[in-house]
């Protein structure tokens, strides 16, 4: 017990020490590291100034108004934005696998994974995450619990985000070629987030909870932001362990398949 949380210590002082070795190396180029900052809360800004515009001519729509869309909206940039920031290198992950690339990782004394993961940082993603902070603060009503919620429920919900690509990512060690689709299933996923959790009803809402986990990352952490549970809060934690668990057999799974065989051969 004692030597997992040494480990678990050590990639966690390893993992800060390459995202702020990536953001030292991105601040010197100062025009760059702004305009994807600020390129992204620009395109942000349009999706809350839609929000404001829609509910001045409608202000409640089935019981959602603006103050839901915008923590929907705080939650979704916030979520995201920690993903794309701490491991936007597993998109690539599926192309890897595909072409043989897996090579240059599995020759790392650290955790495959692991590196995948933090092998490309998007700068984009803290524009992201700091519109999400900035619009839960500007526009909806903070108070102590619901802002230590907040932060929980963004932090587990990206968690979810991040086992369910790797999930995906790792189809194509057993199919050779599941780029486009594991691409395809991402965004889709991203594209819920503009949808009020009240729609995660019926079919849609098994849907939400299986083949797509946008009920857990999104419908639920608004909520708990709203109206906590404990219930709630476990029922979130437990999904994203049972997902996070998911996704480590498969990737494990698939990566012995790729080291057993000849990874040419993956290439389709």
């Amino acid at each position: 017990m004692g030597a997992s949380v040494k480990t678990l210590l050590t990639y966690l002082q390893l993992t800060v020490f390459i995202l702020r070795q990536g953001l030292i190396a991105a601040m010197q180029y100062r025009v760059s590291f702004v305009m994807q900052i600020g390129g992204m809360i620009v395109n942000d800004i349009f999706w809350l100034l839609l929000w404001i515009l829609y509910f001045q001519r409608f202000p409640e729509v089935n019981g959602w108004r603006f103050e839901d869309s915008a923590l929907l909206l705080a939650i979704s940039c916030t979520t995201f934005g920690i993903f794309m920031f701490m491991a936007w290198g597993l998109l690539d992950l599926a192309r890897k696998i595909a072409q043989g690339e897996l090579d240059y990782y599995l020759s790392m004394p650290r955790n495959t994974l692991w590196h995948v993961s933090l092998g490309r940082l998007a700068l984009a993603g803290l524009g992201d995450l700091l519109f999400g902070i900035m619009v839960f603060l500007c526009f909806c009503r903070v108070t102590w619990q619901n802002g230590m919620v907040f932060v929980v429920v963004s932090l587990l919900a990206a968690w979810i985000v991040y086992s369910f690509v790797v999930l995906t990512q790792s189809i194509c060690f057993f199919t050779g070629n599941f780029e486009r689709a594991a691409s395809h299933l991402f965004w889709t996923l991203v594209t819920f987030g503009l949808y009020p959790y009240s729609a995660f009803e019926g079919l849609l809402k098994i849907i939400t909870v299986t083949l797509l986990p946008a009920y857990f990352i999104y419908a639920v952490p608004v909520r708990l932001v709203k109206v906590f549970s404990l219930r709630g809060l476990v029922e979130i934690g437990v999904f994203a362990l049972a997902l996070f668990a998911l996704a480590v057999f498969t990737f494990n799974r698939g990566l012995r398949r790729y080291e057993s065989g000849n990874s040419l051969a993956l290439r389709r």
